[in-house]
């Protein structure tokens, strides 16, 4: 009993550790005075916007699926605001969000009000963003403006009505 205790006592040092260093290097980045912050979409979107770009019929007529992702790719640029989600399917309170996240989408991803992003920082194929935006624990909700700055971050659950506020605070109705 006594190792376990020990154990777990130099993982939590260890661990405070690494997030001491994390937020050291988290300020040095936000006092330089040009830090751009690139907003990496999955290789799919990657592929879906080269498709776009490129795949046009000779007669100049775009295909219909084409027209739809022109209209993701213009609404994307229209966003006022970034929500990423980051979380997990299998974490309860993740769960708890996802009619949240599905309401957001209808009124104000569809409507081009802002662009939603959700991560599920459990999977191999999506763990590197828990990394890339510094999350400690999921569900974590990050709010990015247009020109890549972190406008807003929040831990843990949060309610539908929390959420409109926050869009509220940042001009969106």
């Amino acid at each position: 009993m006594k190792n376990f205790w020990l154990i777990f006592f130099l993982i939590f040092i260890f661990a405070c550790a690494k997030t001491n260093n994390q937020n050291s290097n988290i300020q040095q980045s936000e006092n330089s005075s040009d830090s751009n912050l690139t907003i990496q979409t999955s290789e799919n979107q990657k592929e879906n916007i080269d498709s776009e770009t490129s795949t046009i019929k000779k007669d100049n007529t775009v295909k219909k699926s084409e027209k739809t992702e022109e209209k993701k790719a213009e609404r994307q640029t229209q966003s006022k605001i970034t929500y990423i989600q980051l979380g997990s399917e299998n974490c309860p309170p993740c769960r708890m969000m996802k009619p949240i996240l599905e309401r957001i989408k209808k009124e104000y991803h569809d409507s081009g009000k802002i662009e939603l992003k959700y991560y599920d920082v459990w999977t191999k194929a999506e763990q590197h963003y828990a990394e890339k935006y510094k999350i400690r624990v999921i569900p974590t909700q990050i709010f990015i403006d247009a020109q890549g700055k972190e406008l807003f971050r929040h831990e843990g659950f949060l309610a539908y009505e929390q959420l409109i506020e926050i869009f509220k605070k940042f001009g969106i109705n």
